[in-house]
C-alpha cells in the first residue's frame, strides 16, 4: 500500500437552517497508525429539544467521491445528536474501494436535518442479572438512535424482512426487530424486555376463539405501555434468583431452554406457603424468598411480574388479527417449516425424573432453545409453540375494557400461546387454556415476564 497523503484541514461555517448549524469541521487522517479519517465537528442550536441527524458527503480535489459505500464506512453517532461537539470516523478503504488512499485534497461536507420525533424512544431494556461489586443490577435503556448509530447490530425495520410473506398493521415507526438479541448472553446472564406501545390502543382479544363469545372477541384497550421479555424465562435466568433442580441434566443444552414447570412449580409466584398460583401484589412479593418473581423484584428493583392475558395477546399479535402473528390465518407450509419446529418433536410426555437417558439427551422431543421460532413484528420470539406461557389472570370468563385483569384468585391460571406438546392448531394467538400450578407433569409450561408501568413517565422501578 502506498503511503496515504495527509488529508487537508477543512473549516466550514455553514448555516443550514434557522437554528442548528455546523460551525466548524476538522478532518484528520490517523496516519501512520491507521488509514482512518477522523472528522471532528462543532454544532450550534442543538440540544435535547432540537436533535439532528448528520449526513456526510466526501470530496477529493473538489470532486465528489462515490457515496454507495460511504455510510457503511462511517462509525460514530450521526442520529439524534444533541451534543454541540462530536466526531465521526471514515474508513476510506471501505468507503472508496481503494487501498491507495492517495487523496490529495480530501474534504467533507456535513448536512443537518431534524431527527425523527421518535429518535430518542426507548425500545428495549437490558437487565443485567449478574450484580456488580456493590450488589447492584444494571439496567440499560436501548433507544432507537442507538440502533441507527450502530451500537446494537443486526436489526430490521420491516416485518417482511423476516419473511416476505409476513405482514402487520402496526405503524411502521413501531417496527424495529432486534435480531442480534439471539446472542447467548441475553438468554443467560441478561434479560431483554421490549417496550410495547399500548397506550391508547385497543384490539379485539380472543377473536376467532369460537368457545368464547361466539368467536367475536372482547374489546380491550390500554392506558399505558408495558415491557415484555423477548424470550421465555430460561433455566439459566431462573437459577440467578431461585435454585431449583432442572429436569434436564445436559449442561450444554439446558441453560438456554425455557424454565418449565418441573423447575417453576410452587416457586414462580407462590405465596407465603409456597403454593401456586398465589395472590400477592407487586409490593407484597418484594419480601418473598420462596418465589422467583418476588426475588427478582427485590433484587432488580423492577416491577416485574407475569403479563395479564390481555397484555400477552396484544404483544403476541403485534398488529395482526389473524390466527398467527405472521398475518396468516392458517398453518401454511412456510409456517410449519420455519416456525413450528415442534412438529418434528415427539409427543411423548411420560418422562419421570428417573429417566436418566431422556434427561441427558439433546431433548429434541421437548422445548427448543429460546429464540428458535421466528419473531413477531415487535421482535418477540417463541410466542407460539415452544412453551405454553402462564398469565397473571386466574381462570374464568375473560373480560374486556381498559387494562383488564381477570379473576384475582382461584386454583388455576390462564396459559396462552400453545406449546410443543399441543396439536399444531392450538399454537395460535387466540388459544387459551387454564392449568393448575401443582402438576409435576407440566414440563411444557413456562413463563414470559413483563415490566409493569404505572404511567408513561414511569421506568418500571419499584419505590
Amino acid at each position: 500500500m502506498n503511503k496515504p497523503a495527509m488529508l487537508a484541514l477543512l473549516l466550514t461555517p455553514a448555516a443550514l437552517f434557522a437554528d442548528p448549524q455546523v460551525e466548524r469541521v476538522i478532518v484528520r487522517q490517523q496516519w501512520p497508525w491507521s488509514t482512518d479519517v477522523k472528522v471532528e465537528y462543532s454544532l450550534s442550536g442543538v440540544g435535547a429539544a432540537h436533535p439532528v441527524d448528520i449526513s456526510v458527503r466526501a470530496f477529493n480535489d473538489g470532486v465528489e467521491l462515490p457515496s454507495a459505500n460511504l455510510d457503511a464506512a462511517i462509525t460514530g453517532d450521526r442520529y439524534g445528536i444533541t451534543d454541540a461537539v462530536g466526531s465521526l470516523t471514515i474508513d476510506p478503504v471501505k468507503a472508496f474501494g481503494t487501498e491507495q488512499v492517495a487523496l490529495g485534497s480530501f474534504t467533507v461536507q456535513l448536512s443537518l436535518s431534524a431527527s425523527a420525533a421518535n429518535i430518542d424512544d426507548i425500545l428495549y431494556k437490558i437487565v443485567d442479572l449478574v450484580p456488580d461489586a456493590n450488589n447492584n443490577y444494571a439496567v440499560t435503556d436501548v433507544r432507537r438512535k442507538d440502533f441507527y448509530n450502530g451500537k446494537y447490530q443486526d436489526y430490521v425495520t420491516s416485518f417482511s424482512d423476516i419473511d416476505s410473506s409476513f405482514s402487520t398493521s402496526l405503524d411502521p415507526a413501531d417496527v424495529l426487530i432486534w435480531r442480534g438479541v439471539t446472542n447467548d448472553i441475553y438468554k443467560t446472564d441478561k434479560m431483554v424486555f421490549r417496550r410495547i406501545p399500548a397506550q391508547g390502543q385497543s384490539y379485539m382479544m380472543l377473536t376467532n376463539n369460537t368457545s368464547l363469545n361466539s368467536g367475536k372477541g372482547y374489546e380491550v384497550s390500554f392506558s399505558k405501555d408495558f415491557y415484555i421479555s423477548v424470550f421465555e424465562l430460561t433455566q439459566s435466568q431462573m437459577a440467578k434468583f431461585y435454585t431449583r433442580t432442572c429436569y434436564e441434566t445436559n449442561a450444554l443444552y439446558k441453560a438456554k431452554r425455557p424454565a418449565t414447570w418441573l423447575q417453576l412449580k410452587y416457586h414462580l409466584r407462590g405465596d407465603a406457603n409456597n403454593s401456586w398460583p398465589g395472590n400477592q401484589t407487586h409490593t407484597d412479593m418484594q419480601s418473598g424468598t420462596a418465589n422467583i418473581i418476588g426475588n427478582m423484584q427485590k433484587k432488580l428493583k423492577l416491577r416485574i411480574d407475569l403479563p395479564t392475558e390481555a397484555m400477552w395477546e396484544y404483544a403476541c399479535r403485534a398488529g395482526t388479527d389473524t390466527a398467527l402473528y405472521t398475518g396468516n390465518s392458517s398453518h401454511t407450509a412456510a409456517w410449519n417449516s420455519q416456525m413450528q419446529k415442534k412438529l418434528v418433536r415427539s409427543r411423548s410426555h411420560n418422562r419421570p425424573d428417573s429417566d436418566t437417558a431422556s434427561r441427558n439427551s439433546d431433548l429434541t422431543d421437548a422445548t427448543a432453545e429460546v429464540g428458535t421460532y421466528l419473531p413477531n413484528a415487535f421482535g418477540l420470539y417463541d410466542m407460539l409453540g415452544n412453551a405454553g406461557e402462564w398469565c397473571l389472570d386466574f381462570s374464568g370468563t375473560p373480560t374486556g375494557g381498559i387494562d383488564p385483569v381477570g379473576p384475582s384468585s382461584g386454583s388455576q391460571r390462564i396459559v396462552r400461546g400453545g406449546d410443543w406438546h399441543e396439536p399444531a392448531g392450538n399454537c395460535c394467538c387466540h388459544w387459551r387454556s387454564q392449568r393448575y400450578g401443582h402438576y409435576d407433569t407440566y414440563y411444557w409450561l413456562g413463563a414470559r415476564l413483563c415490566i409493569w408501568l404505572s404511567d408513561e413517565n414511569d421506568d418500571g422501578v419499584l419505590p
